[in-house]
């Protein structure tokens, strides 16, 4: 297996003398084949400055490669009090791997119990930096030709710091123009022609000398024109830090039925703003009463109202991602889809009719299995079953008697 990042790929097992388009044929037969394996779209310096998760599976829930959910680190925007960096996302069953790796910065949410078919509550403690704005056109051709990207996003005034994230392809090319007001700042460039022949165009208390750019894609900033603002590369590019700013915005994931995926009513909270600076309870998040007995969660946190943008994968220009694995207990009352003490049997309901009644107790006696051609069905732990065949003999000899399940018909066809 060879693991190739998605930029600038070179593969060892095809030569170089193919014609081109028999090379991206033999390319794809080896990428659907399984023999390359394509990674995040990311440089190893640029994937290092952001915040990954660790639920298992990797992409499963896009815990590593190019849809993982990561976060720019950004100083004072963070869950908890801790918030490291990872070239990738470490996938694990106990949803710890990130938690085990250099700093446990998985320290921001805190639970109440989770019961099937009851409420739950999370604490959730987090902070941002003060006076920060963020605009990201992540996705190609996202801001593409955009004339006064960062204008309305980014703050005016003194001590203001503004982000702009152009994450995809050709994302802020063409006649992209910046205009943000913040005092200083950073425009991050991170894929393939990224800022490629944009302009930056200073706007209100914007000062030059306080804002830089970040390359990292290739031909990123080609034919770029800078306005007077310089390049910076890891540590020397600036961030948003400074006194202590709102609770920033919160969304949360539950895999509730335990599939390995995310999906439509597994979203408990949605752009949730948190209290400044402190521990926010969110309760009302409802626990569906056939859940999981190990329900794994997604939480990020980011600065700004992401608006419904933010989903629970991709990538965010500030804030963190935290992921855990969540114990979910049955109340012990009938109905709520777990075989507790006492109980015979739980489906989930209180109905009868169905091999399980309104008590938790198997239902006895004459059912219907549903085939037309058997009769005399009883219910045996919850089962409907030991039916006899029906008769299709019409006593006449010179026909030929069978039962059509398909059709739901007694035939008797002249021999």
């Amino acid at each position: 297996m060879i693991a190739l990042p998605l930029r600038r790929v070179r593969c060892p097992l095809l030569p170089r003398t193919l014609p081109r388009e028999l090379f991206a044929k033999a390319w794809l037969a080896l990428l659907l084949a399984g023999a390359v394996v394509l990674g995040a779209d990311l440089s190893p310096a640029q994937a290092q400055s952001f915040d990954y998760g660790d639920l298992p599976g990797g992409a499963s829930y896009d815990t590593t490669g190019a849809s993982a959910a990561r976060h720019q680190a950004v100083t004072g925007t963070r869950l908890g009090a801790a918030l490291d960096t990872e070239s990738n996302g470490f996938p694990s069953v106990g949803a710890d791997g990130d938690d085990l790796n250099a700093t446990d910065d998985e320290d921001g949410v805190g639970f109440s119990d989770f019961v099937k078919g009851e409420s739950a509550c999370v604490d959730v403690n987090s902070s941002t930096a003060a006076d920060c704005g963020t605009k990201n056109c992540i996705g190609k051709d996202a801001c593409k030709d955009n004339s006064k990207i960062g204008k309305n996003e980014c703050p005016n005034g003194a001590g203001t710091f503004c982000t702009i994230t152009c994450d995809g392809e050709s994302a802020c090319s063409g006649n992209a123009k910046f205009k943000p007001k913040s005092e200083g700042g950073l425009i991050i460039c991170n894929s393939k022609d990224a800022c490629k022949g944009s302009r930056i165009q200073l706007q209100g208390s914007a000062v030059a000398s306080q804002w830089k750019v970040r390359c990292t894609g290739e031909n990123a900033c080609e034919d770029m024109n800078f306005g007077g603002v310089s390049q910076c590369s890891g540590s020397a590019c600036p961030s948003c830090a400074g006194a202590a700013g709102g609770g920033g915005f919160l969304n949360a994931w539950m895999d509730w039925n335990g599939d390995g995926s995310f999906t439509a009513g597994e979203q408990p909270i949605s752009d949730y703003a948190l209290d400044t600076d402190g521990v926010t309870q969110i309760c009302g998040i409802g626990v569906p009463s056939g859940a999981v007995d190990t329900v794994y969660a997604r939480f990020r946190m980011s600065s700004d109202n992401p608006g419904g943008s933010l989903s629970y994968n991709g990538s965010w220009s500030d804030g963190e991602v935290e992921d855990y694995s969540i114990a979910v207990t049955s109340n012990g009352e009938c109905g709520d889809g777990t075989v507790d003490p006492g109980e015979a049997c739980d489906d989930g309901g209180t109905s009868n009719g169905d091999g399980c009644d309104e008590n938790c107790t198997f239902e006895t006696g004459a059912c219907d299995d549903g085939l037309f051609c058997t009769s005399g069905e009883i219910w045996s732990e919850g089962a409907c079953g030991g039916g006899i065949a029906v008769t299709a003999d019409d006593g006449v000899v010179c026909t030929d008697d069978s039962c059509d399940e398909v059709n739901d018909v007694i035939v008797n066809a002249t021999n």
